[in-house]
């Protein structure tokens, strides 16, 4: 999905990007190597910004497009992370919510951390992304 976002290039806002779309453009691979595409302004900096964003993708640099893309586009980057995600599901139930901090996990980090102490991962119970247990069955 990042692939077909132009966003996050100087100069592209939403209008510029849906026109890139609607005139063909819809990913950074089919963007022509040369002749206009927007105007010669604009073309200049989006072919160099295609270039260094296919550069920033391949390094893994996921922070780039974050602060290129505004918060609301983020999820434009789902699927270079969601293999690194971690989802938690907190059920209060109406209950108040006492000082002691709710388990946090870390998936970047190769075990859990649980009220801010690290500890290797040695659930069976419950998914540790960045660990090794996964749930039982």
């Amino acid at each position: 999905m990042i692939t077909a976002s132009f966003r996050h290039i100087a100069g592209i806002g939403p209008l510029r990007e849906r026109q890139l779309w609607f005139s063909g453009v819809r990913s950074w691979a089919e963007l022509p190597q040369a002749g206009d595409v927007l105007s010669t302004r604009l073309d200049a900096k989006l072919r160099e910004g295609v270039a260094v964003s296919l550069r920033k993708l391949a390094e893994g640099d996921l922070d780039f497009f974050a602060r290129g893309l505004p918060q609301t586009e983020h999820w434009r980057l789902l699927p270079q992370v969601i293999d690194d995600a971690a989802f938690l599901d907190i059920e209060a139930a109406g209950e108040k919510v006492s000082s002691t901090a709710p388990p946090s996990i870390f998936p970047s980090c190769g075990g859990c951390c649980l009220s801010g102490r690290h500890r290797p991962c040695t659930s069976t119970s419950a998914t540790c992304i960045g660990g090794s247990a996964r749930r039982a069955a």
